[in-house]
C-alpha cells in the first residue's frame, strides 16, 4: 500500500479506525464478558493516541507533499510567517517561533490540524471534569460513566463533539421523558445517559459535517 494511496484516503482509513474503536466500546458496554479485561481508561488512552498519531502522520504527509512538489511549495517550507498573518491573542506569544524557517509550514498545519485536536482535548477535558465532579457529589452515573462519555467525546472528534454534546443531552431528555410517562404508575427505573451517548456517537461520527452544514 503506497503512501500516496494512504494520504489520499487517510480520512476514510481513520474513519474505519474510529468505527472499530466505537464497536469495541459498545461491546465492552453491552457485552462486558467479551472484553472484560479492557478498561474504559484504555479506550480513552487509545483515542488520545490515535489523535496524536493522525496529527503526526498528516503533518509528515503535508511536509512530504510540499518537499516533493514544485518550486513554490518547496519555498513554503523555508518561508517565515508573514507579519500580517493573524494569531489568536491567547497564543500571540508563540509568533517568534513561526518567524523562522518552517514557520509558515508550522502555522499552516497548526491552524488546519493541531488546533482542532487541542480544542477537542480542551472541550472533552472540561466536560469530563464536570461529569466527574457531578458523579462524585451527586452520583447518577454507571461505574466508569464519565470515562465512557470521555472516550465517546474523543472518538467523535472536532467538530463532531459540538454535535455530540447537545445531541446526547437532548436524546437523554427525550428518553427520560418517555420512560417517566411510560412508568408513571410504577417505580421509575434508574436512568443513565451513557447508553444514549453510545448510540448517538456513531451517527455523529458519520454525519456530523452534514448536520453542521445545516446549522
Amino acid at each position: 500500500m503506497s503512501f500516496v494511496f494512504i494520504f489520499n484516503n487517510i480520512n476514510n482509513i481513520f474513519l474505519a479506525v474510529w468505527s472499530v474503536l466505537i464497536i469495541l466500546v459498545a461491546l465492552r458496554f453491552f457485552y462486558p464478558a467479551w472484553v472484560k479485561n479492557v478498561s474504559y481508561t484504555w479506550f480513552v488512552v487509545a483515542a488520545i493516541s490515535i489523535h496524536f498519531f493522525y496529527g503526526a502522520l498528516v503533518t509528515w504527509g503535508q511536509y512530504y507533499v510540499w518537499a516533493n512538489g514544485n518550486t513554490f511549495t518547496q519555498s513554503l517550507l523555508s518561508a517565515h510567517l508573514p507579519v500580517e498573518a493573524p494569531l489568536p491573542s491567547a497564543i500571540e506569544w508563540t509568533r517568534p517561533y513561526f518567524e523562522q524557517p518552517l514557520g509558515y509550514f508550522s502555522y499552516y498545519v497548526f491552524g488546519r490540524l493541531w488546533l482542532n485536536i487541542i480544542i477537542l482535548f480542551l472541550i472533552s477535558g472540561f466536560f469530563y471534569s464536570v461529569l466527574k465532579l457531578w458523579s462524585f457529589y451527586k452520583g447518577g452515573f454507571l461505574p466508569n460513566g464519565p470515562e465512557i462519555i470521555l472516550a465517546l467525546l474523543l472518538i467523535s472528534g472536532y467538530p463532531g463533539i459540538l454535535v455530540l454534546v447537545p445531541l446526547g443531552f437532548i436524546m437523554s431528555i427525550i428518553w427520560f421523558t418517555i420512560l417517566y410517562f411510560k412508568n408513571r404508575t410504577t417505580v421509575v427505573p434508574p436512568m443513565y445517559i451513557e447508553p444514549v451517548f453510545l448510540i448517538a456517537t456513531p451517527a455523529v461520527l458519520f454525519f456530523s459535517k452534514t448536520i453542521l452544514s445545516y446549522l
